[in-house]
C-alpha cells in the first residue's frame, strides 16, 4: 500500500460517470400509449432529481457508507443544482464545470405498469476528460464503479482504460452495461474491459443476452463467469442470481406493486456494493441489494431518504 493510501481515509465507493438531472414524467393516466404517438395528449406532474450515475453514490451514502462522484456538468442552473445536491448529501465531489455545454438531462417516461424508457441529452458528459479526474480519489476507494452509458462519448474507453491500469490491486471494479442496446453495440469493448479489469459485473437479462449471445440463464452465467469473478444477474420481479465460480445463489424478491422502476438498477448496485464493503457474504449482500431496489420501485423517482 502506498503512503498516500495509508494517510488518507478510504472511500467505500467512487463512481465515474454521467452527471444528469433526471426529469421523471409519470404517464399514469395514459392507458393507450399508442394514442400518444398519434398526436394524443396526456397530463402529468414532473418530478426533478439530481441523478445519473450519481444515484449509486447517493444510495451508498444513505445506506451508511461514504462515496465520491466524478463527472462533468455545465455552467448553468442545473449544474449548480447537481453540485448542491452532492454537497448536501455529503458525497465527495470531483466534478468539472464546462462553460461550453449544458448539464446533461434524462427524461424518463414512466408507463402505467411502472416500466419506463429514457430520452437523454448527454450535455457536458460528452466532454469529460482524463485530466478532469482526481486519481488520488480513485486510489483511496474500496470499490470503483462505472457504467456503459459513458462509452457513447468519444474518448471514454481510452481514458477509463488508462485509469483502470492505475488502480491498486486491493480495489474492486464494478461495471454495469447500462442498457441492452449498449451491451449489443459495445459488446467487444465491454467484454475486453470486463475480462481485464472488472471484479463485479451487474446487469439485467437483456443486457446479459446481448453481451453473451446466450439465451438460457445458466449459459449466460457460465459465459460471464469465464471473464469476471462475480456476476449479479437481475431479473426484475423474478429476483436475481448472484454467482461466482464457487457459489450460485437465487435471490427472491418481496412481492411489491411497482410504481416506477427508474433507478432500481442503481439502488441494487449501491446495495450490493455497500453489503460487500461491509464483508457480507454473497447471498446476504444479494438479498440486501434486492431489498433496497424493491423499496425504490414502490415510489416515483430514483431516490428515497430511507432505503432500509
Amino acid at each position: 500500500m502506498t503512503d498516500e493510501r495509508k494517510l488518507l481515509p478510504y472511500i467505500d465507493c467512487t463512481v465515474i460517470g454521467d452527471a444528469m438531472i433526471d426529469v421523471v414524467l409519470p404517464l399514469s393516466d395514459a392507458q393507450d400509449i399508442t394514442s400518444l404517438a398519434e398526436g394524443g395528449v396526456t397530463n402529468t406532474k414532473r418530478k426533478l432529481f439530481s441523478g445519473g450515475a450519481a444515484n449509486i453514490a447517493y444510495h451508498v451514502m444513505k445506506l451508511g457508507g461514504n462515496s465520491a462522484f466524478i463527472g462533468r456538468v455545465g455552467d448553468d442552473y442545473f449544474g449548480r443544482l447537481f453540485l448542491d445536491d452532492l454537497e448536501r448529501n455529503g458525497i465527495v465531489t470531483n466534478v468539472a464545470i464546462d462553460a461550453s455545454a449544458n448539464t446533461g438531462m434524462v427524461f424518463a417516461l414512466v408507463f402505467p405498469n411502472g416500466q419506463r424508457f429514457f430520452i437523454d441529452d448527454r450535455g457536458a458528459n460528452t466532454n469529460l476528460q482524463y485530466n478532469d479526474i482526481d486519481l488520488s480519489l480513485v486510489k483511496r476507494s474500496r470499490f470503483l464503479c462505472f457504467l456503459g452509458y459513458s462509452y457513447q462519448d468519444e474518448g471514454f474507453s481510452g481514458y477509463i482504460e488508462k485509469i483502470l491500469d492505475e488502480t491498486p490491486d486491493d480495489m474492486t471494479v464494478v461495471f454495469n452495461p447500462g442498457a441492452p442496446n449498449l451491451a449489443e453495440k459495445y459488446r467487444t469493448a465491454f467484454t475486453d474491459g470486463i475480462r481485464e479489469h472488472v471484479g463485479v459485473l451487474i446487469l439485467n437479462k437483456a443486457e446479459a443476452r446481448n453481451l453473451t449471445q446466450c439465451d438460457s440463464e445458466s449459459d449466460m452465467i457460465d459465459s460471464l463467469l469465464a471473464i469476471v469473478d462475480t456476476v449479479a444477474l437481475t431479473k426484475g420481479e423474478e429476483g436475481s442470481i448472484i454467482a461466482t465460480r464457487d457459489e450460485v445463489h437465487e435471490i427472491k424478491t418481496t412481492t411489491v406493486t411497482p410504481l416506477d422502476t427508474t433507478g432500481a438498477g442503481d439502488a441494487y448496485a449501491a446495495g450490493l456494493i455497500y453489503g460487500l464493503s461491509r464483508n457480507q457474504g454473497l447471498r446476504e449482500a444479494g438479498e440486501y441489494a434486492s431489498r433496497i431496489a424493491g423499496n425504490v420501485v414502490t415510489h416515483f423517482g430514483v431516490r428515497l431518504e430511507n432505503l432500509d
